[in-house]
């Protein structure tokens, strides 16, 4: 996640380099590449952190990013499978 600090590409991309980057995190997780020991962030918001009132909170938090990947993977699926259908539609007409 540290990349997209100085991410140099036009803002109509970020959606699809961001999404991008979760799938490359999903697979590193799968693939079971050890997480940083530590990670050095140099943000202005740094030291801000918002504690779990209970574990109870913790898990909700966790389900609903779970839930977020799952939203984002489908959506990144349905859109793959627009553009190939578009892209199979253009052939038959070139023929």
């Amino acid at each position: 996640w540290k990349i997209l600090e100085k991410l140099n590409v036009d803002v109509k991309y970020a959606a699809q380099t961001v999404l991008a980057c979760c799938v490359l995190h999903n697979f590193c997780q799968i693939a079971g590449e050890p997480e940083p020991d530590e990670q050095i962030d140099n943000s202005p918001n740094q030291d801000f952190v918002i504690p779990y009132e209970d574990e109870e909170e913790a898990i909700l938090q966790t389900e609903g990013r779970e839930e977020t990947r799952r939203i984002l993977f489908i959506e990144w699926l349905r859109k793959g499978e627009e553009a190939g259908l578009e892209r199979a539609a253009r052939r038959q007409r070139l023929f």
